[in-house]
């Protein structure tokens, strides 16, 4: 891809050491000073770093919750993660924490969600997004709340819950809504008015853009009949943003089991299916450094069985395709699993870097 004089093209580089690789594109972050951080694919609660592009892998945090979420605060080089309950149910507590990259990888737990699992009214948690809204550190959860109703004879009454903490005293609710049940939940972004959005499969219905002004103001949007949220390919999880007007993710059809592009017009309030089929998974906003020097200051996506990597078009709106991974000097055997500013990672832990050749 041309940048104003120079071309570049993704070179091989190595297999990373011992064959570790991320479990999923938006779970692998890159910082400048400090290397790769990414979730194990063979245990989601590990994280582990390299420091020199694979040669040497290390291990930054092992505990036994799942990690769902990160969130890579550049301006402060913080990576926050979100340790989750994987059921609704018993004890337990989810957990976001920090990792200082500039403190020796220290880690600290800056919000607390805890199930109260004692008495005749019950409420139970999972961990779903971790963002950062104005500021502040923030976890995303469902929850699912019961209670016994003694009206007209005692019976247990229940609800779904779609719910906002904050770091507040080491975690306070800052918006609840209640909701239909929801099986998944991708990751957020925000557009420019500081609205948050989320992708999300229901139980019953369609699946939809969650959207998020504020405190209790939840709302579902974006509905397609017939299109819905991969439940097992967390890199389709993603939804990118041209910075402007634009979303886009993909969401398959049910009709053919195939993966569309879907974009949503912020101010249209509308999603548009794309005609053709769209294997593609998109970086997320979060993942990029807008800030950053041509071609590294917008998302990317890459193809899920062939070799090609696109890039989101900022202000314009589109996705262009910038490499082919065929013609590369070692192609691929395997397919992409993750992508960065700099980097892809191959299925096979193969590690390719984005380079300029002129």
């Amino acid at each position: 891809m041309p940048v104003h004089g120079k071309i570049y093209h993704y070179e091989y580089l190595r297999t990373m050491e011992n064959s570790k690789k991320p479990e999923n594109s938006h779970l692998c972050i890159e910082n400048d000073t400090y290397g790769i951080y990414f979730v194990d694919s063979a245990d989601q609660t590990i994280i582990r770093k390299t420091i020199d592009e694979g040669v040497t892998v290390s291990e930054v945090h092992n505990d036994s919750l799942t990690i769902i979420s990160m969130w890579h605060d550049r301006a402060n080089n913080f990576i926050y993660f979100f340790a989750v309950l994987t059921s609704y149910g018993g004890g337990g507590s989810n957990y976001v924490k920090k990792i200082d990259l500039t403190d020796s990888d220290a880690i600290s737990t800056v919000i607390t969600i805890t199930n109260d699992n004692v008495g005749d009214e019950k409420t139970h948690y999972m961990g779903r997004d971790v963002i950062i809204d104005g500021g502040t550190v923030k976890g995303l959860v469902t929850a699912y709340h019961e209670w016994i109703d003694p009206d007209p004879e005692p019976h247990i009454v229940s609800e779904y819950l779609i719910e906002i903490y904050n770091t507040t005293a080491g975690g306070t609710r800052e918006g609840t809504h209640t909701a239909l049940a929801l099986d998944n939940i991708g990751f957020g972004v925000e557009d420019v008015s500081g609205n948050w959005y989320w992708s999300g499969k229901r139980s019953i219905a369609n699946s939809v853009l969650i959207k998020w002004t504020g405190g209790n103001n939840f709302s579902s949007t974006g509905d397609v009949a017939g299109y819905e949220l991969e439940t097992t390919n967390k890199s389709l999880w993603g939804i990118a943003y041209d910075g402007s007007n634009l979303l886009f993710f993909v969401f398959k059809k049910t009709s053919d089991s195939k993966y569309y592009l879907m974009t949503y017009s912020i101010s249209g309030d509308s999603t548009t299916a794309s005609d053709y089929e769209y294997n593609v998974s998109l970086m997320l906003d979060r993942n990029s450094d807008s800030s950053g020097t041509a071609p590294f200051n917008s998302e990317r996506g890459f193809h899920l069985t062939d070799y090609y990597v696109y890039q989101i078009l900022r202000n314009r709106g589109g996705v262009w395709k910038i490499a082919d991974l065929n013609h590369a000097d070692t192609p691929p055997t395997d397919v992409i699993i993750a992508i960065t500013d700099k980097y892809l990672i191959i299925n096979d832990a193969k590690l390719y870097e984005y380079k300029n050749f002129m």
